[in-house]
């Protein structure tokens, strides 16, 4: 599945590596789930909170993380069970500073984007502003996360288009935002801590961008070790990566 497009970015990026004040923000600082997702789930759950429960834009940000929710998990089918794409910084062709990648995963396609894309594609319709600020977050991540080695353009591209369109159908062509604020409010209603606590959960995972979940829905389809421990990544002669599959 290479393309000139994708390696001639993976080569552009693999030479940036190595350099102190750009590896401290694309590499290490853009490098955790909490910074990547974390900032626009809470905004777009702040505004949530903020607008009437029984209007329009309630409705809106509710279809976004219905949709965010959704993309998971096509995202997850997609490197489950379709043909896998090693990541760049595993063809072992470029050097890239960090090594602690998770290998196991294919790389297509991005399921950070996905999930940006369809909580800023719902910023974007509730309120401009703050969908500025996400697409401002989709395009440092997306930055990250080829110079890192974590993915190909086109990952990113398919991810965005996915969590885009994702919320564009379901927003679009039916009313699920408006029918789960209408059970989140009837429930709250009758177990206002439980919900409190549901809602939570909800948050921390996508803060996690729901690794705990994968892990366990990978090791029930007999994909992987409790621990998460298929693969074992070591560094040959010359810094070639070398991505060995335990049994």
């Amino acid at each position: 599945m290479k393309n000139g497009f994708d390696m001639a970015a993976v080569r552009f990026f693999a030479g940036l590596n190595g350099h102190r004040g750009l590896d401290d923000v694309f590499v290490y600082g853009l490098h955790y789930n909490t910074v990547q997702t974390l900032p626009i789930a809470m905004i777009a759950f702040a505004m949530w909170l903020t607008a009437p429960r029984d209007g329009r834009r309630s409705d809106i940000i509710m279809t976004g993380f219905i949709a965010a929710i959704v993309v998971v998990a096509l995202a997850m089918a997609s490197k489950l069970f379709l043909p896998a794409r090693p990541r760049p910084a595993a063809l072992g062709l470029y050097p890239f500073t960090r090594q602690d990648f998770p290998f196991d995963w294919s790389s297509l396609p991005s399921d950070t984007l996905a999930i940006l894309s369809a909580f800023t594609a719902a910023m974007w319709t509730a309120e401009r502003r703050w969908g500025i600020v996400g697409i401002a977050m989709c395009v440092l991540v997306a930055i990250a996360k080829m110079f890192a080695g974590y993915h190909y353009p086109t990952d990113i591209l398919i991810g965005a288009g996915l969590g885009v369109a994702t919320f564009t159908g379901l927003w679009r062509f039916t009313d699920i935002g408006h029918r789960a604020n209408r059970i989140v409010a009837l429930a709250y209603r009758r177990a206002p801590v439980a919900i409190t606590a549901a809602l939570a959960f909800v948050a921390v995972s996508f803060g996690t961008l729901f690794a705990d979940q994968r892990v366990l829905v990978k090791y029930m389809l007999g994909k992987e070790s409790i621990s998460g421990e298929t693969t074992r990544v070591t560094a040959a002669a010359g810094g070639r990566v070398v991505v060995q599959m335990l049994p």
